[in-house]
């Protein structure tokens, strides 16, 4: 059982991708700003990209990470709806760019390249796959990779049928601490040295956070990818034109609502970095941090009896979860505290909602 409105929207005419040329030159008048690249090989259809401009503007004020993940499109013509997110400050997801290929993503890098241009502070989150690295190598060679924790994590657990194994690969993998990275993946290889092999084989630079060559912050996963994903699945059933007015109408309800969240918040910061901070506040009542000079402070007093160095105005710590993340760790706020300094002043802009 289907609904009328599925079975109205199916109704595809046999000129539908004629008219595609079309619909994405109303779109660039309603959009101005919006990218759109239609490739055709003998006046057929082959490769579509799509990016709004009202995603596109706001990029400027997101971590520069981009999560990469595919979905298939199951009816009138077969392919893979690729899409390119990231997250806002809020932890949510915030789709860029759409491509419709056949998997094709040297093509849709070229594309994402247009709008998005490669840089050293770029970075991106996928799945290990093969044509995701090499499109990635071959048109963003300055940015860096990193493959999703959960996608290595099943991988794991296929490959060595090894959950407790498969767990140690994932906490190696979210350590921040380069000795705490070592000290995990010390314990894969004593359990399982063709693990420890095939984990050196991708390049730690690739799948950890404490050896990432660029910045991750917390985005360790394609999570936020496959949420886009979970919305788009009804309408992955669609004709490519009704699929494109999905998307459109999806985004536009979205921003509208985050919009209102932000003009109705009180805080200097969203509301997910608020319980973040106020997890890290109650750790840190434990805690004990003497002065070192202006701005560094010697804080000690955790459970595993660790010290950690801390600078208020640098806005790091040796724990190197402030220094990725761009949140005060518990540490820092404790410093903080101690010193009657504002801890709303310690948060990264990249969080700020102003």
């Amino acid at each position: 059982m289907v609904s009328y409105w599925k079975v109205w929207e199916s109704r595809e005419p046999d000129n539908s991708f004629a008219l595609l040329p079309s619909y994405l030159y109303c779109i660039g008048q309603a959009y101005p700003g919006t990218v759109t690249h239609l490739h055709q090989e003998a006046n057929k259809f082959k490769y579509l990209f799509l990016a709004f401009s009202f995603s596109l503007s706001g990029f400027a004020s997101m971590r520069r990470v981009i999560i990469l993940d595919a979905a298939p499109i199951r009816v009138r013509f077969e392919g893979c709806l690729l899409i390119a997110s990231c997250q806002d400050p809020n932890f949510q997801e915030y789709p860029l760019a759409f491509g419709i290929v056949d998997e094709d993503w040297d093509w849709f890098f070229r594309m994402l390249n247009t709008v998005i241009p490669d840089s050293d502070n770029l970075a991106f989150v996928s799945k290990w796959h093969s044509s995701i690295c090499v499109g990635i190598r071959r048109v963003y060679p300055k940015s860096s990779h990193g493959a999703c924790v959960v996608y290595l994590h099943r991988e794991i657990c296929t490959i060595f049928d090894n959950r407790d194994l498969a767990d140690l690969v994932s906490e190696a993998a979210r350590a921040y601490r380069v000795d705490e990275f070592h000290a995990a993946f010390d314990e894969i290889g004593r359990i399982e040295p063709e693990c420890a092999n095939y984990l050196e084989g991708i390049g730690f630079c690739h799948w950890t956070r404490s050896h990432c060559m660029g910045n991750r912050f917390n985005i360790m996963t394609c999570d936020v990818a496959k949420s886009v994903n979970s919305v788009l699945k009804e309408a992955g059933e669609l004709p490519i034109i009704p699929l494109l007015e999905f998307i459109q109408t999806t985004l536009l309800t979205w921003f509208a609502m985050r919009r209102e969240a932000v003009i109705a918040e009180t805080s200097s910061f969203p509301p997910k970095v608020h319980e973040w901070i106020c997890q890290n506040l109650k750790i840190s009542e434990g805690l004990t941090a003497p002065r070192v000079d202006a701005f560094e402070y010697y804080v000690k007093g955790d459970l595993r009896r660790h010290s950690f160095h801390v600078n208020l105005k640098r806005k790091t710590c040796t724990c190197r979860e402030y220094n990725s993340l761009g949140i005060p760790c518990s540490h820092a706020i404790c410093a903080a505290v101690a010193d009657g300094y504002a801890i709303h002043e310690l948060v990264g802009l990249d969080y700020t909602t102003g």
